[in-house]
């Protein structure tokens, strides 16, 4: 069995490629439900607006899994290194632009890497370096790419109040780390807490990550709609972190996302770990993306 591979630092964004970050709703004290449904509205216009930016996930076109050693590409090669650094050599008559200026060799950074990945530029395509524990991918933005142009959009379960749920953080002593399941492989991330939610009679202890700014939970999770009316391969969402005085947690399930692999072939796929899958159905937040099947 192949060890999990740590990662360098708890970025659960870059675990999961959300491909941006929203906010979910957590008020409900003196909101009508005219605000309710406005609220769920913004923010599925917000999802929405970041999957088929320029930037979005919509746009990509191709993933190269890096093996160490000298890796071919379109416009040349990236080699990994023993410690885990990877040089991009530009094949002789390409035109690559990286920060504004031509390059012919240039010293990655990943997604994982603080100020995130470098983007190198042919063309209209765009070069990028990403991580997971020890595993690195070139992925390939296209902004013309067809499946951004001819995205249908997203379905999403009626906002209900009654899946904004209140309940409690139990902290680690210290972060931990916890194995994330991955279609490339078993991936080590920072965990600093369990959130505690009573939900239809049952109490629920669910594994979160933090964001890359560490400034909300994040929560992948699974539940029986998986089988016919949710991404296969699970969910995730962000909550807000715990009150400082109460250690109180809001979560709000209609804001429950797919992952980036629900929407391209070319992102790698996270699934919850065992712990953080529900026996029962969470009808709330967005419906399943036929047209990419999970890895």
């Amino acid at each position: 069995m192949t060890a999990p591979a740590a990662l360098p630092a708890g970025t659960a964004t870059s675990l999961v490629e959300t491909g941006g970050a929203f906010h979910g709703q957590a008020r409900l004290t003196g909101v009508t439900d005219d605000q309710f449904t406005e609220d769920a509205e913004a923010f599925r216009r917000a999802r929405i607006a970041r999957l088929t930016s320029a930037g979005g996930w919509l746009t990509l076109v191709a993933r190269y899994p890096l093996e160490p050693g000298p890796n071919p590409l379109p416009i040349g090669t990236a080699t990994l290194d023993e410690q885990g650094r990877v040089t991009l050599s530009i094949a002789p008559g390409e035109t690559v632009i990286s920060d504004g200026v031509p390059i012919r060799e240039k010293v990655l950074r990943s997604d994982a890497d603080a100020g995130g990945p470098d983007h190198v530029l042919h063309g209209r395509m765009s070069y990028e370096l990403v991580r997971r524990g020890e595993i690195f991918a070139v992925r390939v933005r296209d902004p013309e790419s067809p499946a951004r142009h001819a995205f249908p959009g997203t379905e999403w379960f009626p906002a209900r109040r009654e899946w904004v749920v209140t309940g409690g953080f139990a902290p680690f002593p210290e972060e931990r780390l916890i194995t994330i399941p991955y279609d490339v492989g078993p991936v080590l991330s920072r965990s600093p807490g369990q959130v505690v939610l009573d939900i239809a009679g049952r109490t629920f202890r669910l594994d979160s990550l933090m964001d890359d700014e560490r400034k909300r939970l994040f929560i992948l999770f699974g539940d029986e709609t998986n089988r016919d009316l949710t991404y296969p391969a699970g969910r995730f969402l962000y909550s807000s972190l715990p009150d400082p005085a109460t250690g109180r947690v809001v979560v709000d399930f209609n804001c429950a996302l797919n992952p980036a692999c629900a929407f391209t072939e070319f992102a790698s796929c996270p699934f919850p770990p065992p712990q953080n899958r529900l026996p029962l159905r969470v009808e709330a937040g967005e419906k399943r993306y036929r047209d990419i099947d999970p890895h």
